[in-house]
């Protein structure tokens, strides 16, 4: 680099331009340096935002399943215990209210977890085989008398099927946890 009225040959000259050099490459390198810091930056925000969606996604389902949880104990103790076990169905209307609004809040509660992950949905196998089998136990208890056998026969089959969800519940948390780990690590 020439300066005007300073000769480059000098000693002067020589230390100037070497030092406006030196400046220039500073400046360029301390740009490249911003800018690969702020990218950075922008990689380890976007990966905590990553992992506080999948912390809310999770903690969703786990509200969600203990909104099941609690639904599931209300039916099994309805339809377990008391009048509807000792006749074999529902005869009050108080009952036959309780059991369609459990019924009611147990698809809620699954659709709102096809929401969060449609692994959960009603179109998944064992969301669909505990919603039927929780139907045709009330439509059962809702017309002929059953006998008890037959109603701890199909709360056996409710609970099979209840647990296999709960077996899925708990592999669709793990797996939404894995995923944004495998995506923090990219």
């Amino acid at each position: 680099m020439k300066v005007p009225h300073i000769d480059p040959d000098s000693v002067f000259g020589k230390i100037l331009t070497s030092f406006i050099d030196k400046l220039i490459l500073g400046i360029l390198a301390g740009i490249i340096i911003l800018l690969i810091q702020s990218q950075i930056q922008e990689d380890v925000q976007l990966k905590e935002e990553s992992f506080a969606v999948a912390r809310v996604r999770t903690d969703m389902l786990i509200e969600q399943r203990n909104a099941l949880a609690e639904a599931m104990t209300k039916y099994f103790h309805l339809v377990g215990s008391g009048d509807i076990f000792a006749k074999g169905k529902i005869e009050s209307e108080k009952d036959e209210l309780v059991s369609s609004k459990l019924l009611d809040d147990i698809r809620i509660i699954i659709f709102n977890m096809g929401v969060i992950d449609e692994a959960l949905s009603f179109s998944s196998l064992e969301g669909k085989e505990l919603i039927e089998e929780i139907s045709t136990l009330n439509s059962k208890l809702k017309g002929q008398k059953n006998i008890r056998a037959e109603i701890k026969e199909e709360m056996e089959v409710i609970r099979e099927k209840y647990r296999k969800f709960i077996i899925t519940i708990k592999k669709v948390t793990r797996n939404i946890l894995k995923e944004e780990f495998k995506e923090s690590l990219e």
